[in-house]
């Protein structure tokens, strides 16, 4: 059997070791993001990535619009040229969580997004969504959200199954 079967078969093991890891972790993973929801700290969420990690963002985006939620999807890249305010405006991401995705953690559309963020004079809640704990996007984000599913050589099969399930869990339970 060649690899990239492999790894498609494995998407249930991988959905697995996800649905455990939230299982085990949701009280100290997603309280805190869900306590500022609440408290008014996170009024807006706006979740980038790339390629299939951006993909996976149709899940809560259309759930939390149907909730009346203040959510969009911006192409990382997009993100980049097109997403930030003029200078005028500091507090366009106050009261913003950013939910950045990435399979690996290092994909440089995010690397460099997320240190233009941090350096902005209101910083919006950084959320990173990661099959990687050590990366540049674990490391650097205010929030990580981990993907478990395990290493992929071939295409990001198994992280974007776990990607939907997490981005699922965590807005809809």
């Amino acid at each position: 059997m060649n690899q990239f079967l492999e790894e498609v078969l494995s998407q249930g093991i991988a959905l697995r070791r996800a649905l455990d890891y939230l299982t085990d972790n949701f009280e100290s993973v997603f309280k805190p993001i869900r306590k500022l929801v609440q408290d008014g700290k996170i009024s807006r969420l706006i979740f980038t990535g790339m390629g299939s990690s951006y993909f996976s963002s149709y899940v809560p985006l259309y759930m939390l619009k149907q909730k009346g939620f203040v959510v969009e999807m911006l192409e990382a890249g997009e993100f980049l040229l097109h997403g930030f305010p003029d200078e005028n405006n500091d507090h366009a991401f106050e009261n913003t969580g950013i939910v950045l995705i990435s399979q690996s953690g290092e994909s440089g559309e995010v690397v460099e997004l997320l240190p233009k963020l941090k350096s902005l004079k209101s910083k919006p809640t950084t959320i990173g969504v990661t099959n990687a704990s050590e990366s540049y996007l674990a490391i650097h984000s205010d929030m990580q959200l981990y993907l478990n599913a395990g290493k992929e050589e071939t295409v990001t099969s198994k992280t974007y199954v776990c990607s939907l399930l997490i981005l699922y869990f965590f807005f809809h339970r």
